[in-house]
């Protein structure tokens, strides 16, 4: 825990007197009355100043400590809500709602593990409270322990069948296992529940833009910012969902909320500014459109941990242990199942677009993002201390894993895409672990790719690195020399690659290659790979419904004098032409 040393805060409520519009005559009561007034109108700044200033006349209280906490997780500020909630808790150490809280903070800051043992504990305090088994629920749908969190979030909707949150939480955990029927079920049961329940409507959107209902999504999404229009995620949402086209008055509203930027959590002014950027950029305002694009992408970047030194650790120690006579001292072990095709290359490179056109085919079972690779290696191939022979029986033991993990996935079908975009670390591996699988490797325009990742609000874990030019520009250039390694080292039966800006200038052209290097033959359905209907997951979910454009290819040169710290940052790595020649 970072520790916030308590009589700072009281102090800096005290400098505070001056200047603030205190009654030096306000009893205790007053002030917390004021100060929970403020809080439920939103206004969570102004509401931790009078929370403050009661803790000053009065700091034994656990409620008021407890208050203030929800007050700093409402602006993000989470080492102050966490410190807020331990003095709570010294106070009245079985104060079952701060305990709750801390595990909320726990769980926003990435700590599942920690968050669940204090639901746990609250749960022995007092087990009828629903909303906490709904906490817990969520915290072990983030550890992808589904079978638990289903059964928990079951129990919370049998203890308050009338709170939405309960249903809703079970839909997100469907949605996890893919089970969209049963998750649009979900929603709507919160819906039914609580019509004007904005985080399911949310959630619904999100599930009708992944099958490709783009404009019922635009509807939900329409509906939910009528009914909460300050969240800059759903104004974010609504913009995306119209591919960055909006009308004047969306707009003007969401410049109005950045006017008064300090009263809105980190998380939604930075979902403003990107959907601002979009918007502008489809303006032609491009020199306003990165003023915001640098605003959201500040704004995540303090948001978040990114070791930057790690990662580039960890590229080079793979670079350096997938060699010629590494490879071929493991030859002939692995699953020969040719099953697999593996899409993989930079975020908002085309491997969506890849991966949909051979969706198309209905010898194709497209699976989108799967993690099953890594879990394998986890569990079959991460003893320390391993030695060849172990090693052969290893990689054996992660091709036999995938292969069977996919069997439900490919239900008939003959090959099974795989388009986890981190699965491009371990192409040598899944060389050796399915040596009769198909690897393509998307590659985009280096700055038009960097600048995609930079310009879109990512929501899942992992990508970091997208948020400051320069660690992009050296992350995008250290995956460079990986991948020039990697085409040095398989053979071309098994390694294919593909440019973006090929594909889209002569699509059928490409899309033949790829079928052929697949073994698949040619279906004329290819070419309507937009109007397949699937779920789609990835960023662009929204982009790949249109039929083929061209729009995006050159896209980073209507920003080339605000993209120099990527460009300084790609400086030295091998130019694009030199790895295709």
């Amino acid at each position: 825990m970072h520790a916030l040393p308590g009589p700072y805060l009281i102090q800096g409520a005290r400098r505070k007197l001056g200047c603030m519009a205190f009654k030096e005559t306000s009893t205790f009561a007053e002030l917390v009355a004021t100060a929970q007034t403020l809080q439920e109108s939103g206004r969570h700044r102004e509401a931790i100043d009078w929370f403050e200033r009661a803790i000053v006349l009065n700091g034994d209280v656990p409620e008021v400590y407890s208050a203030l906490a929800c007050a700093y997780r409402s602006l993000e500020h989470f080492t102050k809500a966490e410190w807020a909630l331990q003095e709570a808790l010294k106070l009245r150490p079985d104060f079952v709602a701060a305990i709750d809280n801390l595990g909320i903070v726990h769980a926003l800051s990435g700590r599942y593990e920690a968050a669940l043992e204090l639901y746990d504990r609250a749960i022995l305090h007092d087990p009828a409270v629903a909303v906490i088994h709904i906490h817990r629920g969520e915290a072990l749908m983030a550890l992808e322990r589904y079978s638990e969190a289903w059964a928990t979030c079951d129990r919370a909707i049998r203890l308050a069948p009338s709170d939405p949150s309960g249903y809703n939480a079970l839909g997100l955990i469907a949605d996890c296992l893919d089970r969209l029927d049963a998750a649009e079920v979900c929603f709507g049961a919160a819906l039914a529940v609580k019509p004007a329940y904005t985080p399911a409507l949310c959630n619904l959107g999100d599930l009708l833009i992944k099958r490709g209902d783009i404009s019922a999504a635009t509807c939900v999404f329409e509906r939910a910012v009528q009914l909460e229009p300050a969240n800059g995620t759903y104004h974010l949402r609504l913009v995306n969902s119209r591919l960055g086209s909006t009308d004047a008055a969306q707009v003007a509203h969401m410049e109005r909320l950045l006017a008064d930027a300090e009263s809105l959590p980190p998380t939604h002014r930075a979902d403003l500014h990107f959907a601002l950027a979009s918007v502008r950029e489809q303006m032609g305002e491009n020199e306003t459109a990165f003023r915001h694009l640098r605003e959201a992408n500040d704004i995540k970047r303090g948001l978040i941990d990114y070791d930057e030194s790690a990662r580039m650790k960890f590229f080079a120690s793979i670079e350096q242990a997938f060699t010629k006579p590494f490879m071929s001292a493991l030859h002939g072990c692995g699953n020969p199942s040719e099953r697999p095709i593996f899409v993989f290359g930079m975020p908002r490179s085309g491997t969506t677009l890849v991966e949909q056109l051979l969706a198309a085919i209905p010898l194709v079972a497209a699976a989108g993002e799967m993690n099953i690779f890594d879990h394998a290696l986890s569990e079959e191939l991460m003893a320390p201390g391993m030695r060849l022979a172990d090693l052969r029986v290893g990689i054996t033991a992660v091709g036999d894993r995938y292969v069977r993990s996919t069997d439900e996935v490919a239900s008939g079908s003959i090959r099974v895409t795989d388009k986890m975009l981190h699965n491009f670390c371990y192409a040598p591996l899944i060389h050796l672990a399915l040596p009769n699988a198909r690897m393509i490797h998307v590659r985009r325009d280096r700055i038009d790719t960097c600048l995609s990742c930079y310009a879109t609000s990512f929501t899942g874990r992992g990508l970091s690195y997208t948020h400051d030019l320069g660690e992009l520009g050296r992350y995008y250039a250290a995956y460079e020399r990986l991948m020039a390694n990697w085409r040095a080292l398989l053979p071309a039966e098994c390694f294919f690659e593909v440019d973006y800006e090929a594909l889209v200038a002569d699509f059928e052209t490409q899309a033949r290659r790829i079928l052929d290097f697949c073994g698949l033959p040619w279906d004329a359905r290819v070419v309507d790979f937009h109007t397949v209907r699937r779920t789609v997951r990835t960023a662009s979910n929204v982009q790949v419904r249109r039929p083929l454009y061209g729009s995006a290819v050159g896209r980073s040169q209507h920003f080339a004098a605000y993209l120099g710290p990527l460009v300084d940052a790609l400086d030295g790595s091998p130019s694009r032409r030199a790895l295709h020649d």
